[in-house]
């Protein structure tokens, strides 16, 4: 339990830490919004997709197995 509390507030600052570096990007002098939104797809969102359709494809074989 302890180390799942412990994984959780490290994933939380990292996720936190992750974000405001993006912050910094804005300040930027050109193609502020371009960079954020790259920033934002290379480390939020593409990782993101690439585990919910991993989870969605063990789902569905896990489910035709039964």
């Amino acid at each position: 339990l302890r180390s799942v509390a412990a994984a959780l507030i490290l994933l939380f600052l990292l996720k936190s830490l992750l974000f405001f570096k993006g912050i910094q990007l804005i300040n930027l002098p050109s193609f502020t919004k371009l960079y954020f939104i790259l920033y934002l797809c290379a480390l939020e969102i593409i990782p993101l997709l690439i585990a919910v359709s991993g989870l969605y494809a063990v789902n569905n074989t896990l489910s035709l197995n039964l």
